[in-house]
């Protein structure tokens, strides 16, 4: 039996999938590419690298002393949820891993005062996964020197931009992180407040997110009030 579908509402119809988004390559895809988490390191560590291997613990907000910096670099973890195509045996080469060019930051005060928008660099290569997505560490910097001078709480808006190895262009869906901003409430005393200090910090990370040893801070008062001073 013939179905009796002609030519036209065939047409008709493909046009009305592809209007509603129904067709793979013109649907947006924001969950591709993907953040995660603000990851925690040691501030202590040598290193300080944004290593994604193992058990990571992440940071639920950001602190930024003011008395010690204005900017605010943060390790974020960043997930890639495309499929591996490459296929050596077949000479196929890899094209969903994705480079991750920019981020689109918005610094959104909770006072209800005007937002700040920019575009930072950003350099990172995700790879795809295949049971799981691929994950990578970087350093995106959230808040620019001098872009924030008062204390207060803040919302930072970050989508991340980029593409894959086959030129396809990629977005992240916009993900938010709560930053309190204060003068002096990082700082903490060791027992040997009088004593000079032998150690250095990671220098992304002295004055965000980790306690902060009195004599780390600027003026030969820094630690007045602290025990042995």
């Amino acid at each position: 039996m013939r179905l009796g579908v002609s030519l036209p509402t065939v047409l008709a119809g493909s046009l009305l999938l592809g209007g509603l988004g129904l067709v793979g390559g013109c649907a947006e895809n924001r969950s591709s590419l993907y953040i995660e988490a603000v990851m925690y390191i040691d501030p202590l560590g040598s290193e300080c690298i944004a290593d994604p291997s193992g058990d990571s613990a992440f940071l639920p907000g950001g602190t930024v002393d003011l008395l010690i910096r204005s900017d605010y670099y943060a390790p974020l973890l960043v997930g890639n949820q495309l499929y591996p195509v490459g296929n050596g045996a077949r000479l196929r080469t890899e094209t969903n891993r994705i480079q991750v060019e920019s981020a689109d930051i918005t610094i959104e005060p909770l006072s209800g005062s005007g937002g700040t928008s920019f575009r930072v660099p950003v350099s990172a290569t995700v790879h795809p996964g295949d049971d799981d997505p691929g994950q990578v560490g970087v350093f995106v910097e959230l808040i620019p020197r001098g872009a924030i001078s008062d204390v207060g709480s803040y919302i930072v808006h970050i989508t991340l931009n980029g593409r894959t190895l086959g030129g396809t262009p990629i977005q992240s869906g916009e993900w938010l992180y709560p930053v309190e901003v204060c003068e002096g409430c990082l700082r903490r005393c060791p027992e040997d407040a009088d004593a000079e200090i032998t150690y250095h910090p990671c220098a992304r990370l002295n004055g965000v997110d980790y306690a902060v040893d009195c004599r780390l801070y600027p003026g030969q008062d820094s630690c007045r009030g602290c025990p042995g001073f």
